[in-house]
């Protein structure tokens, strides 16, 4: 979403978003982790099947820490040259 020219708040909305769209789906494994592993492990597995914006965060200073910015991140960490940098970013951002 960087990639495209999205701002960082509106990137970890559309990431905290990911809770809503699977909460069903979190519901039907907590209640097989319940089921197979007792209710008290619902709460050990529960960081798995969540986002917390703090892992983005972590995320993105541990980029910014190792490869400076994102950019130099998907150049050099990655290894992707700008010709499929621009690909990637006309492809994300087609209407």
């Amino acid at each position: 979403m960087h990639l495209a020219g999205v701002d960082d708040a509106t990137i970890e909305a559309d990431y905290l978003l990911t809770n809503a769209r699977t909460a069903a789906s979190r519901a039907r494994a907590e209640a097989e982790i319940a089921r197979h592993l007792g209710p008290d492990a619902v709460e050990v597995f529960e960081p798995t099947l969540v986002v917390d914006v703090t892992y983005l965060r972590a995320a993105a200073a541990t980029i910014a820490d190792v490869h400076g910015d994102r950019a130099s991140y998907l150049r050099e960490g990655l290894g992707l040259e700008e010709a499929t940098l621009e690909t990637l970013r006309g492809l994300l951002r087609a209407e």
